[in-house]
């Protein structure tokens, strides 16, 4: 974990040095910005930014159904609808994961209540 402040920017200032630190980090390691994870490779000076909104859009899971649009974000009402979508989903996607029904129940409710 890393953690500092630095007076006088902003956080795309923040953002900028933690890119510089750990890009400076993966070269001094391993004499370059490409390190393998498993059969993926990372390239630690190629950093993709994007708003929350656009991340939770890009990374939405399968399970939880058809990506959400942007539109969707728009008000109190297409956020919940949001967070009800997911978290429907997830459950069904746990349960079929789960093998003990008494678990999956309690999961499954845990998460709608806490949805509403």
């Amino acid at each position: 974990m890393l953690e500092f402040y630095q007076a006088y920017t902003d956080y795309q200032g923040v953002m900028d040095l933690t890119q510089e630190i750990i890009t400076r980090a993966a070269k001094d390691v391993t004499g370059g910005t490409k390190t393998k994870w498993g059969a993926a490779e990372i390239d630690w000076a190629n950093w993709r930014r994007m708003t929350m909104r656009e991340a939770i859009i890009h990374y939405w899971p399968e399970a939880a159904g058809t990506k959400p649009e942007m539109s969707e974000f728009a008000d109190a009402e297409g956020v919940k609808g949001l967070v009800q979508r997911f978290n429907a989903g997830m459950c069904i996607w746990h349960t079929t994961r789960t093998s003990r029904p008494e678990r999956r129940l309690q999961h499954c409710s845990r998460q709608w209540r806490r949805s509403i």
